[in-house]
């Protein structure tokens, strides 16, 4: 089915990155998975667009969006 939700093209941040998850997985983050994910999350919204869509899990969606935000993290250090 079709999901519509408006999506702002700036990067995501923890609360939109719940949004989009809410509305692909039909659930609210876990107090373990908000915890999860740190506070200054930050993410292009394509790229979480694109996550959600290559993962049919939740959890798999949470792992690979920390392993993208964790790698572009790495990335601004260097």
């Amino acid at each position: 089915g079709r999901i519509d939700i408006e999506v702002p093209l700036v990067n995501a941040d923890k609360k939109l990155l719940e949004q989009v998850f809410k509305a692909y997985y039909g659930r609210s983050f876990s107090k373990s998975e908000r915890r999860s994910i740190p506070t200054d999350f930050s993410l292009a919204t394509c790229d979480i667009i694109r996550l959600s869509r290559e993962n049919s899990s939740s959890n798999s969606f949470i792992d690979n969006v920390l392993r993208r935000f964790e790698s572009l993290s790495v990335c601004k250090k260097d």
